[in-house]
């Protein structure tokens, strides 16, 4: 007996496999379905959006992770160029940056993280998982329709066949039932795939709308709470300090001197003899000292640096200060952003010599920038 069922399973699997390839191999004409497909259009649509909406959402999280990151290697590039890498260097701004990077990434990151994760993403998959059940069901009732159309067909052209021959009625006879039977299948798992289809159509415009708005409100913490943890760290006391000019100050003390650099201190050093001149005592017409000094003429430089012209001394060419400069030697002018000042000498060594409010002096060409 069990070799007669199990003889019996084999040969229903094998007229299974063969019904299932004239399904395949049979070129059978579709039937009307589009009240099915109608249905489904939103449906689609709705799944393409949660799908793509997922992807996305899965991206906002590596972009508020790779944001900190970038912060903290940022930071951490500017606490090394200004300690130099020491180990033993002395504590710099740049610490209290670091701290507050630290501090938004363990606390308002990690925070964000977890709430995007549990009330955007997470219902978002949930939806994503019913959609694909979804899709299972549609792909079953594909099968079935699949199988009505075959045996629609098969019928129709039973029934076309010319003359009435008892072996064809046999044979409408036999498939009849399996044409009602494969419409009964169809119409039972077309019918709450439908209902469903209508119900997305009158949800669309809310379907997200809770994953959306805590998508906005993470947004807004995650930002927010940036900018407040960003705002403790106190730069009003940062200045900012350009690179020193080229054979200056402590830098020059690294630089092995050159004819050209030996030149540029010779025109500064007569340059500053001129400017520190005192004034003349006037004489009158007997040639007599007429016993009053006469007021301080705005001094000129006598001499150029090594490859400059005669044709930068004269009456001066105005200019403004581009940032602050504090003189380190007496022979230097104090300048202030913004100040009005004549330039008088424009030598090529980066210093020029010029005159602010009475006093006479050299200062770096890079500090300030010539008016037309």
């Amino acid at each position: 007996m069990a070799d007669f069922f199990k003889k019996m399973g084999s040969k229903f699997e094998s007229l299974k496999k063969h019904k299932m390839n004239a399904l395949a191999n049979f070129n059978v004409p579709e039937t009307p379905d589009e009240e099915f497909q109608n249905a489904a259009a939103t449906f689609y649509s709705l799944k393409d959006n949660v799908f793509t909406l997922v992807d996305s959402a899965h991206n906002f999280v590596d972009t508020m992770t790779s944001y900190t990151k970038s912060l903290e290697s940022v930071t951490e590039g500017f606490g090394a160029t200004m300690t130099g890498g020491e180990t033993d260097a002395p504590e710099c701004d740049a610490a209290a940056a670091t701290q507050v990077v630290f501090d938004f990434s363990n606390s308002v990151q990690e925070a964000c993280i977890n709430f995007f994760n549990a009330n955007v993403l997470d219902p978002l998959r949930a939806k994503r998982t019913a959609i694909e059940e979804v899709e299972a069901a549609i792909k079953k009732r594909h099968k079935l329709k699949e199988e009505y159309d075959y045996y629609y067909e098969k019928v129709r052209k039973l029934r076309e066949k010319s003359g009435d021959s008892a072996k064809t009625q046999e044979k409408i006879d036999r498939n009849e039932p399996k044409l009602e039977e494969a419409k009964v299948e169809l119409k039972t798992a077309s019918a709450p795939l439908i209902a469903l289809f209508n119900e997305c159509q009158s949800i669309r415009s809310k379907f997200v709308a809770f994953e959306y708005e805590n998508f906005k409100k993470c947004q807004n913490i995650f930002f927010n709470a940036g900018v407040d943890k960003f705002k403790t760290l106190d730069v009003s006391t940062f200045e900012l300090v350009p690179m020193p000019p080229l054979g200056t100050g402590a830098f020059a003390e690294s630089v092995p001197a050159t004819a050209d650099a030996t030149a540029t201190a010779t025109a500064t050093a007569t340059a500053t003899a001129t400017a520190t001149a005192t004034a003349v005592p006037a004489s009158d017409s007997t040639g007599t000292d007429s016993g009053s000094a006469a007021p301080a003429a705005a001094p000129t430089a006598t001499a150029t640096a090594a490859g400059g012209d005669a044709g930068d001394i004269g009456e001066g060419t105005r200019a403004v200060a581009l940032f602050d400069f504090e003189p380190n030697a007496d022979d230097e002018l104090k300048l202030v952003a913004g100040q009005e000042l004549i330039v008088h000498v424009q030598n090529d060594g980066g210093w020029w010599e010029g005159e602010a409010n009475g006093q006479v002096g050299l200062f770096p060409a890079s500090y300030v920038k010539l008016q037309q």
